[in-house]
């Protein structure tokens, strides 16, 4: 995400969900909330809110904002389509 390899960050969190499903047990909304900014990135709205709501489910906003930053818009983003 950091580095503006949106496409990327999201391929390689569906080819490695399970393990990091697995392995990160509650620091898997770390994953989500990157996975919705790098969707928000790439103009994928719908996937974004999903996962950011996935994300949201398991940690709370300003936790996650917190340790990302960079996720922040998220949040207004969520705002403006309700």
């Amino acid at each position: 995400i950091v580095t503006g390899h949106y496409a990327e960050a999201v391929e390689l969190f569906r080819s490695r969900h399970a393990i990091i499903r697995d392995q990160l047990g509650m620091r898997i909304a770390d994953a989500w909330v990157l996975l919705a900014k790098a969707h928000q990135a790439l103009g994928q709205s719908v996937e974004s809110a999903e996962a950011y709501a996935n994300a949201l489910a398991l940690c709370p906003a300003i936790e996650l904002h917190r340790r990302y930053p960079e996720t922040r818009s998220l949040e207004s983003g969520l705002r403006a389509e309700d």
